[in-house]
């Protein structure tokens, strides 16, 4: 299982290696093998592009729609979606802890955009819509995966305190 793991991620071929020489693209698609030995049905990641290069981010989103494509639910949370922005199915929108937005994510990014000028697509080269950079207190949670229920768009503010 564990070489159909590394196989699924592209790194079958380097299974000899020690993780310590891998790029940062390549240890995070170790990290993600490491978890598809055990056959899950949800995958949680957290940032997955973040402090990776350009290339890898573009081969980590491939692998990612390879496994969603595959029937694995994929659920990710972004500030910006970056490569993945026409991967993602559907996205949940928070600001401010509360949810403002859950939809097609095509819809929600126009919403987004609509709202405050600022783009949830973005490049993924820049930080410039994380909190800590000084940007607009948003995350965003794409989905991966229509399998999950209640995907009709939703705006508005949560009645949660």
């Amino acid at each position: 299982r564990a070489m159909a793991a590394l196989d699924a991620v592209g790194l079958a071929h380097r299974a000899g290696d020690h993780v310590q020489v891998f790029s940062g693209g390549q240890a995070q698609r170790v990290l993600i093998a490491r978890a598809l030995v055990r056959s899950p049905e949800l995958l949680i990641l957290d940032e997955p592009l973040a402090g990776i290069d350009r290339a890898s981010r573009e081969s980590l989103a491939e692998i990612l729609l390879g496994l969603r494509e595959r029937g694995l639910t994929l659920v990710t949370v972004l500030h910006e979606m970056g490569e993945l922005a026409d991967v993602v199915q559907r996205a949940i929108m928070l600001q401010d802890g509360r949810l403002v937005a859950d939809g097609p994510a095509a819809e929600v990014a126009r919403l987004r955009d609509g709202r405050t000028g600022a783009s949830i697509r973005g490049d993924g080269d820049h930080w410039d819509h994380h909190p800590d950079a000084g940007g607009p207190p948003a995350h965003h949670a794409p989905v991966l995966d229509h399998r999950l229920p209640n995907t009709r768009p939703r705006t508005g503010r949560s009645t949660r305190p």
